[in-house]
């Protein structure tokens, strides 16, 4: 384990204890069985993931040293279900910052570059006794030539170098995101996403689109006309508005779903 020399990270408390490892089942798990002892903000990375995971219970081992890799603890947080938005509103200014090239983010948890997916995030609360905090975990594609995402039969797959030419670390994507991130959550904390709605919106690749959604109650086809202040979606159904909390949500033309 190393823990990085944070002195040219600009913020305050985000990933001022950040821990990098070289292999970990999921930063996400580190976090989750270490976090009552570590403090508010702390960054976990790891050049590789052997049981990596994302929404639905998906698995994968992560290995590619052009990836990024990171989770957030975060305390005194006690709304959770906005967090992959405010996450992925950071992700995505951090992204534009870099490459130059306009980030979207298609609801609740995956970043959007040239139509095709750069990360996905995963956050996660976790009680122990009196403590409850909650872990914001992301990955995203930095490094990987087009090659790489056609020899793993990705044709929706994409990465920074990629898309824009950029050849930065793996970490400098870490630091941008998470100086992204400290204002964005410090908003959160005090207002609610209804504070983050309006920069949300304008980087959504999801609100103004045909959709189809699957839940637990099965498939529907309709349009994402807006989101509540909560960072629900709302989508217009059979002529019907219907709030979203949760649920795979796809968007015709991309990946596939014309």
């Amino acid at each position: 384990m190393i823990t990085i020399d944070t002195n040219k990270l600009a913020t305050g408390w985000v990933g001022q204890n950040w821990i990098k490892l070289k292999e970990v089942n999921s930063t996400n798990e580190y976090l989750k069985q270490h976090g009552v002892s570590l403090p508010d903000g702390t960054v976990v990375t790891a050049q590789c993931q052997t049981e990596g995971r994302g929404r639905g219970g998906s698995h994968w081992n992560s290995d590619h040293n052009g990836a990024l890799y990171l989770s957030v603890l975060l305390k005194n947080c006690p709304k959770i279900r906005s967090l992959p938005l405010v996450m992925g509103l950071a992700a995505a200014r951090a992204v534009e910052k870099l490459s130059g090239i306009d980030c979207q983010i298609k609801w609740p948890n995956d970043i959007i570059l040239q139509n095709k997916k750069l990360a996905g995030i995963l956050c996660e609360s976790r009680i122990m006794g009196a403590s409850q905090y909650a872990v914001c975990g992301i990955g995203v594609n930095v490094l990987q030539p087009q090659s790489y995402f056609d020899a793993c039969h990705l044709p929706y797959g994409i990465s920074i170098f990629a898309a824009s030419g950029l050849d930065c670390s793996v970490l400098t994507v870490g630091t941008k995101i998470l100086e992204e991130l400290e204002p964005l959550i410090e908003l959160y904390r005090t207002q609610g996403f209804v504070a983050l709605k309006q920069d949300y919106r304008l980087h959504s690749a999801t609100v103004g689109k045909q959709i189809r959604l699957i839940t637990a109650d099965g498939e529907e086809l309709g349009e994402a006309v807006d989101l509540t202040e909560e960072g629900e979606l709302i989508c217009k159904i059979s002529g019907k508005l219907k709030v979203v909390t949760a649920g795979e949500v796809s968007i015709r033309g991309l990946y596939g779903y014309v």
